[in-house]
């Protein structure tokens, strides 16, 4: 393809993926007879396609058959302005979508070019972590890229499919101002560690004694990670205060080189893969929302992660089913004292510090075992071939009969979970984690709590 065209393809998978999505949520109703189907909006604008409808009645559009008008869809913001009305859009909405909407083609763009250098199989084999760059992201948001507060520098430097690792920046803070949430006490300094060698655990450390000294501090200090982002524009500017008064100590970059994972802000250890992965603040819009840490959660999450942990070591049904959680057992969050003591804030200013680190699902694993986000086996390679077609014929398994396995291994347990424990997991495609052997389905790892 040129570029043109993949720009044009690009737009009318994302027209396909919102007709589809925002179908399924009612937001309009397109009128069909057999595969051919239309979508009248207010605006005068019809768009015609060929979709079938699933089991769950929501409507799987064929992004090449997409016609405006009679036209060939050939810009996704074109849609939204169409569809206007139907969506309730106000003026300052819209435009502000339409800059999600550039942002996402942006990275949109950026993966499939990645993908030119591989097919699905490929994909198919690729580590867990390393196999993100690839992926289209959240199945289910409509706009998955949006990154708003990033330019092209920023995109090219963080986002997923960039590839790019990079380090993270270390910061030392007073304990008096964190709220930390943890298993077991010890596990605040095994984190750290996990992070970076013993050689640069002990540079840091001695790095913190030496400024307390010469600054008369005699804090309990608490070693987070920043990303870099996040200090360069938020940090360094809203926390001067606690700079001032050395209760926040600059030890700058340090330790393992760490790879952006489809959320973003949540990264995973190159260098070390089985060691915890790293959830950080990114005080930019993406996916319609601004990615902190909130405070009120914190104290409870490696609670709730231990106790849903031991539910899956003890309950009989989800053993058997060898159902695990990729623990939580360590989350630490740092309120800003003056907005703090604005009722009515908005919530990013309550966010811009803290860390939630998670258990890796490399550590996790036998030998013999794959890991894949659930969201990648549907991902198709830039000739329209599937991750999970190359899964199916690696397992020997019929189609139907790898199906049911898959069933069996994701859908009983998260069922079970609901009627037994009243627990409801937000379980789209990126939070559920598949653990597969030969390509067969075997059991699910479950992340995400706080």
């Amino acid at each position: 393809m040129t570029n043109d065209e993949c720009w044009q393809h690009l737009n009318r998978q994302l027209v396909a993926k919102n007709i589809s999505e925002l179908q399924y949520e009612q937001c309009f109703s397109p009128k069909g007879l057999d595969d051919c189907w239309s979508l009248v909006l207010n605006s005068g604008v019809t768009y015609s396609f060929y979709a079938w409808e699933s089991i769950w009645g929501q409507l799987r559009v064929n992004a090449d058959s997409l016609l405006r008008d009679g036209m060939p869809v050939t810009n996704a913001a074109q849609f939204y302005i169409d569809a206007q009305a139907e969506l309730a859009l106000t003026d300052i909405v819209l435009a502000n979508l339409l800059e999600e909407c550039a942002q996402t083609l942006q990275g949109d763009m950026q993966a499939w070019l990645l993908r030119q250098e591989v097919n699905a199989g490929q994909i198919a084999d690729m580590d867990v972590d390393l196999m993100q760059p690839y992926l289209d992201g959240h199945p289910k948001a409509v706009l998955n890229k949006g990154r708003l507060g990033w330019g092209s520098d920023e995109l090219a430097a963080y986002a997923p499919e960039s590839n790019q690792p990079l380090q993270l920046r270390w910061i030392a803070v007073s304990e008096s101002r964190c709220t930390i949430g943890c298993s077991r006490r010890q596990e605040l300094d095994a984190v750290v560690r996990s992070a970076m060698t013993e050689e640069h655990y002990a540079r840091l450390v001695a790095q913190v004694k030496q400024i307390s000294t010469r600054q008369y501090n005699q804090h309990a200090w608490i070693l987070l990670p920043v990303h870099p982002w996040q200090w360069q524009h938020k940090i360094k500017i809203h926390f001067q205060e606690w700079m001032a008064s050395g209760e926040l100590l600059d030890l700058g970059l340090a330790g393992d080189r760490y790879l952006p994972l489809q959320s973003i802000r949540t990264l995973a250890n190159v260098d070390r893969p089985q060691n915890p992965n790293v959830k950080l603040p990114l005080t930019i819009l993406n996916t319609s929302s601004y990615r902190g840490i909130p405070s009120k959660y914190i104290e409870v999450g490696a609670r709730l992660s231990d106790w849903l942990d031991d539910c899956c070591q003890t309950d009989p049904l989800l053993y058997d089913l060898g159902t695990m959680v990729l623990r939580e057992p360590v989350g630490i969050s740092c309120a800003h004292p003056r907005y703090t003591q604005i009722e009515d804030a908005p919530y990013r200013y309550h966010e811009m510090l803290g860390v939630i680190w998670r258990d890796s699902v490399q550590s996790k694993l036998e030998a013999n075992e794959q890991a894949m986000l659930m969201a990648a086996l549907l991902q198709q390679d830039n000739t329209g071939d599937a991750v999970v077609q190359h899964l199916i014929i690696r397992s020997g398994w019929s189609p139907l009969r790898w199906i049911r396995k898959l069933f069996d291994v994701v859908v009983i347990p998260l069922y079970h979970l609901m009627c037994q424990y009243g627990v409801g997991l937000v379980a789209h495609g990126q939070n559920l984690t598949l653990i597969l052997e030969a390509g067969v389905p075997k059991r699910l790892a479950i992340k995400d709590l706080q």
